[in-house]
C-alpha cells in the first residue's frame, strides 16, 4: 500500500518554490495553477492556510480529515463525527473552496446547519479562506459574482455556495428537501438539525438526479455530513445514529 499520495508533486520545477512568496515569475504562477488543478493535495499542503489569532496556520492532516478529504475528492458521500476543535469543518470547507476554484463549474453548493446563523458562518469561513490565498489564485471580478451574508461564488464559473435556513416543521423540512437541488450538499452538525429525517430523505431524489448529471459531465458530487456527538434520546441524534449504522466504515488501507 502506498502512503505518499499526500506528498505528490507532479511538476519537479516547483520542488523548491514557495507558492506564498511575494514575487513569483508569471511562468511559475502558471505552473502552480496547473499543479493545483491536477493535484489537490499540493493545494492543501503548500497553499491552503487557516486564519488563527495573530496570523495563519497550515492545513493539519490527521486520520479524520484525511478520510473526509479523500472521500470528497472521490465523489463518496460521508459522515464524519469528531469532537470540537479537531478541524473537521474547516477541512471540509477547504475542499469546497478547492472545488469552486479548480474542480467544478455550474455548481450550487448548499450549506445546512442546526441554526441559520451557523450556515451563514460557514459561508463566511469560506470567504476568509479565499481572502488568505495568493492574489494570483483569485478570480477576476465578474458582475455575476456573489458575496453577501448568505452566498458566495464566482460568476465566471457559475459556482456558488448558499446558506440554507433549517426547517421549523416536518412539513417544511420535506418541502425544503424536495426544493433544494444540488450535487454538493454539506450538512454540518447533522445530529442537531431539527426535522433532519424529513429533510434528508426528501432531498434524496433531487440529489440523485443532480449527481447523475454531475457524473456525466465529470463534476464532483457528494453529500457531506459532519457533526459532534449528540444524544440518542433526541430525534435528530437517533436518526444520525441510524445513518452511521447503515454506512460503510473508512479504512486507511
Amino acid at each position: 500500500v502506498q502512503y505518499d499520495e499526500f506528498l505528490l508533486l507532479l511538476d519537479p520545477d516547483l520542488e523548491f518554490v514557495n507558492p506564498l512568496q511575494d514575487k513569483i515569475p508569471q511562468s511559475i504562477m502558471i505552473k502552480i495553477i496547473i499543479e493545483c488543478k491536477l493535484n489537490p493535495w499540493y493545494f492543501f499542503r503548500e497553499i491552503m492556510r487557516f486564519s488563527i489569532p495573530g496570523g495563519t496556520d497550515r492545513y493539519g492532516l490527521h486520520l479524520g480529515n484525511l478520510a473526509a478529504t479523500w472521500a470528497m475528492l472521490n465523489d463518496i458521500s460521508l459522515l464524519i463525527m469528531l469532537p470540537r476543535q479537531h478541524g473537521k469543518t474547516m477541512s471540509i470547507l477547504a475542499v469546497y473552496l478547492y472545488f469552486m476554484l479548480f474542480g467544478t463549474t455550474n455548481s450550487n453548493i448548499l450549506f445546512f446547519n442546526k441554526e441559520f446563523v451557523d450556515s451563514k458562518l460557514n459561508v463566511e469561513r469560506v470567504k476568509t479562506l479565499y481572502k488568505i490565498l495568493p492574489s494570483y489564485l483569485k478570480k477576476a471580478a465578474n458582475k455575476k459574482d456573489k458575496n453577501n451574508l448568505t452566498s458566495f461564488g464566482f460568476g465566471d464559473s457559475s459556482n456558488f455556495i448558499r446558506a440554507v435556513s433549517p426547517p421549523t416543521s416536518s412539513e417544511k423540512a420535506a418541502k425544503k428537501g424536495r426544493g433544494e437541488t444540488s450535487n454538493l450538499m454539506y450538512l454540518d452538525e447533522f445530529s442537531f438539525i431539527s426535522f433532519i429525517r424529513d429533510l434528508y430523505t426528501s432531498a434524496a431524489p433531487a440529489f440523485s438526479r443532480a449527481s447523475e448529471n454531475a457524473k456525466k459531465t465529470g463534476m464532483p458530487y457528494s453529500k457531506v455530513i459532519s457533526t459532534t456527538p449528540s444524544y440518542l434520546d433526541s430525534p435528530s441524534g437517533e436518526f444520525c445514529y441510524q445513518v452511521i449504522k447503515g454506512s460503510y466504515k473508512f479504512d486507511i488501507k
